[in-house]
């Protein structure tokens, strides 16, 4: 296998509506909250030993999924 294995769908779109929800624009900065605000972390359903991250690629596409369906 290479690369990073994918994350689940729903962890993405829990993620994109923390960012959406709080004015959270900048990918990093919403790894930075996710990780060390524990709220965020518990609605994202991440322990604490779960590392987040977020990659580019997937989170723009779920960008447009989400722009199609909420507009």
């Amino acid at each position: 296998m290479h690369g990073q294995p994918s994350i689940a769908l729903e962890l993405y779109f829990r993620m994109i509506l923390l960012g959406y929800l709080y004015s959270i624009k900048s990918t990093r900065k919403l790894i930075e909250e996710i990780r060390y605000n524990i709220a965020y972390r518990w609605f994202c359903r991440l322990t604490t030993r779960d590392k987040p991250r977020m990659d580019e690629k997937a989170r723009a596409r779920l960008k447009a999924l989400a722009a199609q369906y909420l507009a």
